[in-house]
Order: C-alpha cells, then structure tokens, then sequence
C-alpha cells in the first residue's frame, strides 16, 4: 500500500482538494487519504463537501468505511471523522452514529455525543443514544451528554440529564447539569408536580 505523508495545513490547497474528491482513482490516491486530507483542513472541506453534495461524497464514504481494519488502533477516530463528514453534509446515518458512540476511546464517544445533539430530530432513537452517554464511564462522555440533553429541550430530556448525578460529578459536569435543570425547569417541574412518578 502507497504510504504518503499527512499533509499539513499551509500544504493544501482548493485544487489538491478538488483532485483528491473528483479523481481519487484516476490518481491512484488511496481512500483513505480521502478523510485525512478533510480532517485537516474542515475549512476548505466543508465547503467542498456542499458543493460536491451528499449524492457525490457519500458512495466513496460508505465504501471507505467498509474497508477500514477493524485491527488498526486508529479505526475508532476515522469512524468519527467520517461520522463528521456526514454532519457536514446534513446526512445523518444513525447506524453509524450507534457505532461510534460505542467505540473504546472515550474522546471519540464524546465527539459522537455532540454529533447525536446536532441530529437530535432526525434520529429515532436520539434519548436512548444519550440515556447510555449519560452515564458512560467517561466523565467527558458524560458532561457531552448532558449538554446534548439540555439542547433538546424537553421534560423527558431533563429527567434523563438528572441521572448524571448517579455517577461522580466533576466542576464542569455539575455546572452543567444545574444549567440543564435550570433551563429546562419549565417542561419538566409542572409533570414532576403532577406526577411524582416523573422522576423514577
């Protein structure tokens, strides 16, 4: 397999950009330098990716994906980015946002969590996704979640941001979590008065 540099920021430009995304194969330009190259420079990227459009890019990402080693240390951040780049193309897939957020590294769960809030009404199962997060093993996993649940702006959404508590609160997660109540006491405090049972 070709082995190339990463490029660095100052290195790239539109054109190289172009190159990579339009004649990948004509250029004998692995895949996968496909995402490196995006992942560097998000600025020039997003704003190929749209012009490009999700009907272009997301073949060449599904196959990309499907070919990554499950045996390489780095498959969990390159699941991610490329969960990233369908973010930047306002194409959710919620298998693979599953996916991610099951990953082993907690930066990478993290990173999804706030992935799963952006596409909050257009994953079916968007609560369950955060109900695990809120109580993931990492406290930044956590916190992220927590976030995501005040974004969503419900009573159900409260209830289950409360149950951080459950798990060891640093400064940053407590400060959120009192934000989260706060924000959203008008949806949850009248259920909770009507019904005790809210808070179970």
């Amino acid at each position: 397999q070709m082995h190339i540099e990463p490029l660095k920021p100052d290195e790239i430009r539109d054109p190289e950009l172009q190159a990579l995304i339009d004649r990948r194969v004509a250029l004998g330009v692995p895949d996968t330098v496909f995402l490196r190259v995006l992942a560097r420079v998000p600025e020039h990227a997003k704003a190929l990716l749209k012009r490009h459009g999700a009907p272009a890019v997301l073949p060449t990402l599904h196959a990309w994906v499907a070919r990554l080693d499950a045996g390489d240390p780095a498959q969990a951040r390159l699941l991610l980015e490329a969960l990233w780049v369908r973010q930047w193309l306002d194409a959710p897939d919620p298998e693979l946002l599953d996916r991610v957020l099951r990953s082993a590294e907690p930066r990478v769960r993290a990173g999804a969590v706030r992935v799963a809030a952006d596409w909050a009404d257009r994953v079916p199962a968007h609560l369950t996704l955060l109900t695990r997060a809120v109580t993931d093993p990492h406290a930044r996993v956590r916190l992220e979640a927590v976030n995501a649940l005040r974004l969503a702006g419900t009573a159900d959404a409260a209830r289950v941001a409360a149950t951080a508590i459950d798990q060891p609160l640093d400064g940053n997660l407590d400060f959120a979590l009192w934000l989260t109540m706060r924000e959203l006491a008008r949806e949850w405090a009248p259920k909770l008065a009507a019904d005790p049972a809210f808070a179970d």
